[in-house]
């Protein structure tokens, strides 16, 4: 059976989805970076460093991952956390990891967009293909993706800029016995945001 004939709007709109999908994570994405920056930011403000610019300097012009790495030390570092609270940190860097990899294969991949699949004529998947570096040399992996593998992955991203931010509460809040565990909730292995509580992005007194 041949697959449906689509029209140009059709195929413009699936098309659009995947552009659309791809680039909502991206955004999503630098969120969780930007509510790093800000946490990191007030830990070294209560560590005693009340200079904003001298701690934007901390955290300015480093990658994902060396963003990623200096939170994690800064936290082990600076005695705010007890044990509890500390794994619960490294679960939720172990899952922004996660994020850093799919974000870099998105971004330095080489993408098929508007190409659709032969025996079903969908334009919602692009197939991308990527130079990894092994033992014996390069090699190309191709992989295939959906618009429901970036809404995946936009979700996790929008699970985990909020709580990226709440780690620095203890910081702001002049509350002795405050905890982030007064805030997060483990389900199934997983850290997230007890029910019914809402966190808007912080942002420095000095933008």
């Amino acid at each position: 059976m041949n697959p449906e004939i689509k029209t140009n709007e059709q195929r413009e709109n699936e098309t659009n989805e995947i552009y659309s999908a791809i680039g909502e994570f991206i955004v999503e994405f630098e969120h969780i970076c930007f509510a790093i920056q800000t946490s990191s930011i007030f830990i070294l403000q209560k560590l005693g460093l009340k200079n904003q610019d001298v701690a934007r300097l901390f955290v300015n012009k480093l990658t994902a991952g060396q963003l990623k790495d200096k939170f994690k030390d800064l936290v082990f570092l600076s005695k705010i956390f007890d044990t509890e609270e500390l794994e619960m940190i490294k679960n939720i860097l172990d899952r922004f990891q996660n994020l850093i990899e799919r974000r870099n294969e998105i971004i330095h991949s080489t993408w098929f967009i508007g190409y659709p699949n032969s025996e079903t004529n969908d334009y919602t998947t692009a197939d991308n293909i990527k130079l990894y570096k092994e033992k014996d040399g390069f090699v190309a992996k191709a992989f295939t993706n959906k618009v429901s593998d970036f809404r995946k992955l936009t979700q996790e991203a929008r699970t985990l800029s909020p709580i990226f931010s709440v780690i620095s509460l203890p910081c702001i809040v002049e509350v002795e016995s405050f905890s982030i565990k007064n805030l997060l909730i483990v389900k199934d292995g997983l850290i997230s945001l007890k029910e019914g509580i809402r966190f808007e992005r912080p942002y420095t007194d000095n933008p």
